[in-house]
C-alpha cells in the first residue's frame, strides 16, 4: 500500500494518484506492485496470476527494515487482504502474509491468509488462531540474533530489537501449540548473504528438537508448495523419500539427528547433492 513496506520514494515524490510517476523503482525491476483499495487489489493480483505467480504475498503490518512505515502498524485493511486471499483461492492458490505485530496476524488470519511471515510478536491466542486456521508460520531467527546491518538508522535498529525479544515468546508458542513451523527466508542479497540461511539449524535448537527443525525444512515446506495447488511449480511429491517423489535428495556424512550443526558445513557434509533427479555433488565413492 503507499506508505507500507515497500514504499521507497522520497518524500517530495507524490503517488500516483496525487500526479507521481505510475511505478516506483521496486515496481520496475519487479520487486512489489502498489495497490490502495479493494479494486486495486484485485487488479494487481490478478495481474500477478496472470503473470504466472505461484501465490501471492502483500505486506499487512510495519517492517524491521521499512523506512516510514514503523514496526506497530497495521498496513492494509481486512477488506483489502480478503479482497486478494478470495482472489488467491479462485486461483486454487494462497496468500502470504508478512506480519510481525499480533494485530495484523491476526487480522491476516482472519481475512484466509494461509502463512504469516514472522509473526515475531504474537499472543498466546493469536498462535492458537493460526493452528486452528491450518495456517503456516514463516519464523526465521538468523536476522534477529545477529547484529543490525551497518546501513541501519537508529529507528530500524530499535525495530529490529523489538522483533528479537518477541522471538523466544513466539518459538516456545509455536511449540506448545504444536503450529506447523517452516524453515526459510525472505530476505535477498548476495549468495554470501544466503549461505547464513545455514545457521537456522542450530538457531533453532533451543527450542525445537534436532527432528523438528529437520521435518521443518523438509516436509512441512513441503506443504506450502503443496497449497499452491495446479499453480505448484514441483510436478511431483515433496519432502518423503518414496516412489514417485520429487528427487530432491542429499547423503550426509555424520548424524543430523545427533549434531545438526554438520548441515551448517555443507561443503564437508553433504556427500552426494541431488535435485530434480539430476546429481549435483557425489563424492560418495571418493
Amino acid at each position: 500500500m503507499t506508505s507500507g513496506h515497500g514504499d521507497y520514494r522520497t518524500l517530495n515524490e507524490l503517488p500516483r494518484q496525487l500526479g507521481g510517476a505510475a511505478e516506483s523503482i521496486l515496481e520496475r525491476i519487479g520487486g512489489t506492485v502498489f495497490a490502495d483499495g479493494v479494486p486495486e487489489v484485485l487488479t494487481a493480483s490478478r495481474d500477478q496470476m496472470r503473470r504466472g505467480s505461484h501465490f501471492l504475498k502483500i505486506f499487512v503490518g510495519g517492517a524491521v527494515s521499512g523506512l516510514r512505515d514503523p514496526l506497530d502498524i497495521m498496513e492494509y485493511s481486512f477488506e483489502e487482504i480478503k479482497a486478494a486471499a478470495d482472489e488467491a483461492d479462485r486461483w486454487n492458490t494462497y496468500v502470504a502474509a508478512h506480519a510481525y505485530t499480533d494485530r495484523a496476524t491476526r487480522v491476516a488470519l482472519e481475512a484466509g491468509v494461509l502463512s504469516i511471515e514472522h509473526a515475531n510478536l504474537l499472543t498466546e491466542d493469536t498462535m492458537k488462531l493460526l493452528v486452528e486456521k491450518g495456517a503456516y508460520l514463516s519464523a526465521q531467527t538468523g536476522f534477529f540474533l545477529a547484529p543490525p546491518p551497518e546501513s541501519f538508522n537508529k529507528q530500524q535498529k530499535e525495530r529490529q530489537q523489538m522483533a528479537a525479544d518477541g522471538l523466544d515468546k513466539q518459538m516456545k508458542l509455536a511449540k506448545k501449540h504444536k503450529a506447523k513451523v517452516l524453515f526459510g527466508t525472505d530476505f535477498v542479497g548476495s549468495m554470501e548473504l544466503k549461505k547464513l540461511q545455514a545457521n537456522e539449524f542450530t538457531n533453532r535448537t533451543k527450542w525445537f528438537s534436532n527432528a523438528e527443525i529437520l521435518r521443518q525444512a523438509t516436509s512441512i515446506n513441503s506443504e506450502i508448495l503443496e497449497l499452491s495447488g495446479p499453480r505448484n511449480p514441483y510436478p511431483g511429491k515433496l519432502g518423503v523419500i518414496e516412489e514417485g517423489a520429487y528427487a530432491d535428495l542429499l547423503l550426509i556424512n555424520g548424524n543430523p539427528l545427533e549434531d545438526i550443526s554438520i548441515l551448517t558445513k555443507p561443503d564437508e557434509s553433504l556427500a552426494l547433492i541431488m535435485k530434480d533427479g539430476k546429481v549435483y555433488k557425489n563424492t560418495v565413492n571418493e
